[in-house]
């Protein structure tokens, strides 16, 4: 039987009716003004607020065919920006003169930090790699099948040449290439990208361009480079800059220090004419050659006037640099002095993405400057008064994190695993409990504890004093419990009968000798088998052993490692009223 999702959310409003003082009735649905976040409210008014809130803003079940058609005119609305922007005309003040060069500047200085700086197309190979998704003419998405065994596809012929060129070097290479050329012949050469559509919530989808296998390759490379020069110059690195956002953002929300930014559609808005007026040449001849000038809808062609979009491999460190000179290129106008995020540093300002920080009296600067560069900022999502600040995934409200629940589907048991691990870490977080919620959710799922530091979708985490009935492992004298894994799915090689077999309903893969030697070498063959990634996961229960069953690992972000596992424990034992647990 389905969780219906109003008898779900109507459980939800019970527990949080006591912080909802004025409502008539506890299950009465909130309107969107019941739950604005006002800067009088105490944290766990807005806490509540934000969970209502959030709850089903990112629902996709039941979602329509609208969706996609107002996630097309929303791409077309930004193509359509980028088409007729025009940097020179937004320019109205030598103010805004000299905060484009100093802007110019700082994007010459961060992406060419020595005279012989460059990014060439053998420095960009060097570093080429393959992505996790899907690419044009590929027969799956793991990087054996998209380099070695399919035909492949590129916007140009020169870059499959060069690729050939650069590699030809390697005797492994060289025939790795030359077995897939002798069985598919020259990579296909492409318009562009192909758009497609994936859900955001039950309302309205997102957009994602499937790039050429070759342009995606190249594209990764330079994206490399890029982080490699922003992290040099900036000392943002891209691995460790979101914790960094956070902390910013939590102080802002503490003292008002810090403001925080948010972009929409921002990697829809870089537009190609932008960057031809204020990158250097070398390097917007490069990026028009790895990019996709146009994509593909419903068999319709469409030009692209934004650079890149999000599928795209460099489109995420670009938009981190040119946010990031965006910010330098303020400060050093204004006459703040600097202090860039590197090591254990936190700088003062911080950029990951569309997710930007600055200090609060840089707020309107920056944001005007955005504008003028021919971005839209986001004022639902921008904060820069009151207690409330919001980056990276994270909502603090004067120092707490408020961030709501986000309910994605219903129709699996993995997925109602999932929200009750999250309601519980909710409710350590805030102090909310929300016992008829977790109720609710148990009736329709196995009660299968694990322990506080398995994955959320492994099984219902539960504190060492709520198992009732524990056993052993024989082995390790651990204890034993049952969980909840992703299905891996392979493809076997068989290096006797020169074969490689796939699922069923898969694509057929030729076996190339050197390519599985490269794709071992690059992690991507292990025990004769390369792991392929499907759009849908599949679980099995699986044994599992601990020898600490309340040891949580400070790696999720938690401050104080001995007083969190027992402000979990605490929020479990409120939300899980009943102690009966079957055996293990």
């Amino acid at each position: 039987m389905a969780v219906s999702s109003d008898a779900l959310y109507t459980s939800l409003l019970e527990d949080l009716s006591p912080y909802f003082p004025n409502r008539t009735t506890p299950n009465q649905l909130l309107d969107e003004a019941d739950t604005v976040i006002n800067p009088w409210d105490q944290p766990s008014t807005a806490a509540a607020k934000s969970l209502a809130r959030a709850f089903y803003k990112k629902f996709v079940d039941g979602a329509t065919g609208d969706g996609e058609t107002k996630a097309w005119k929303k791409f077309t609305a930004m193509n359509h920006h980028c088409e007729h922007y025009k940097l020179k005309e937004m320019i109205s003040t030598s103010w805004d003169d000299e905060l484009i060069g100093e802007f110019k500047n700082q994007l010459s200085r961060l992406l060419y930090p020595r005279p012989d700086s460059s990014f060439e197309y053998y420095e960009i190979l060097s570093e080429a790699r393959n992505g996790p998704g899907a690419s044009i003419n590929v027969s799956g998405c793991d990087g054996y099948s998209k380099l070695f065994s399919s035909k492949g596809s590129c916007t140009s012929p020169f870059l499959s040449k060069y690729m050939e060129y650069f590699f030809s070097s390697n005797p492994r290479w060289r025939d790795a290439l030359s077995f897939r050329h002798e069985q598919y012949g020259d990579p296909e050469i492409v318009e562009g990208s192909k758009l497609s559509f994936v859900p955001k919530n039950r309302d309205i989808m997102r957009s994602i361009c499937t790039e050429p296998s070759l342009n995606m390759f190249y594209q990764l490379g330079l994206g490399t480079l890029l982080e490699r020069r922003l992290k040099s110059y900036s000392g943002i690195d891209l691995s460790s800059q979101p914790g960094k956002n956070r902390l910013l953002a939590e102080r802002g929300s503490i003292d008002g220090s810090f403001a925080t930014i948010d972009l929409a559609s921002a990697s829809d808005t870089i537009s190609v004419s932008l960057l031809r007026e204020v990158l250097p040449r070398s390097l917007f001849e490069t990026l028009m050659k790895l990019r996709c000038k146009q994509t593909t809808f419903r068999k319709e062609s469409v030009a692209l006037h934004m650079v890149s979009t999000m599928g795209n491999g460099f489109t995420f460190p670009l938009q981190t640099i040119i946010f990031t000179c965006a910010v330098l290129a303020v400060y050093r106008i204004h006459g703040i002095d600097t202090m860039h995020p590197f090591g254990e540093s936190l700088g003062n300002y911080g950029v990951f993405g569309d997710d930007i920080i600055v200090r609060n009296d840089m707020f309107r600067p920056v944001c005007r400057f955005l504008g003028l560069l021919g971005f839209f900022v986001n004022d639902d999502k921008s904060f820069s008064e009151g207690p409330f600040r919001e980056s990276c995934g994270v909502d603090f409200f004067m120092g707490v994190n408020i961030r709501g629940v986000y309910v994605k589907t219903l129709l699996t048991e993995q997925s109602l695993t999932v929200l009750v691990n999250r309601l519980n870490e909710f409710t350590s977080r805030t102090g909310i409990p929300v016992p008829r919620t977790i109720a609710h959710l148990l009736r329709y799922i196995r009660f299968q504890p694990v322990p506080l530091a398995e994955n959320d979708d492994a099984g219902i985490k539960v504190p060492y004093c709520m198992l009732k009935k524990r056993k052993l492992d024989r082995h390790t004298q651990s204890i034993r419990y049952n969980r909840w894994v992703a299905r891996p799915v392979y493809l076997s090689v068989d290096v006797d009968t020169n074969r490689i077999y796939v699922p069923q309903n898969g694509k057929k893969r030729v076996f190339n000798p050197d390519g599985l030697i490269l794709s071992f070498l690059q992690g991507g063959l292990r025990e004769y088998r390369i792991p392929i990634r499907l759009d849908r996961v599949r679980y099995e229960r699986r044994r599992g052993v601990t020898p600490n069953w309340d040891f949580t690992p400070t790696g999720l972000g938690m401050r104080n490692p001995w007083s969190e596992p027992s402000r979990l424990t605490d929020a479990i034992l409120a939300n899980h009223v009943w102690l009966a647990t079957p055996e293990i």
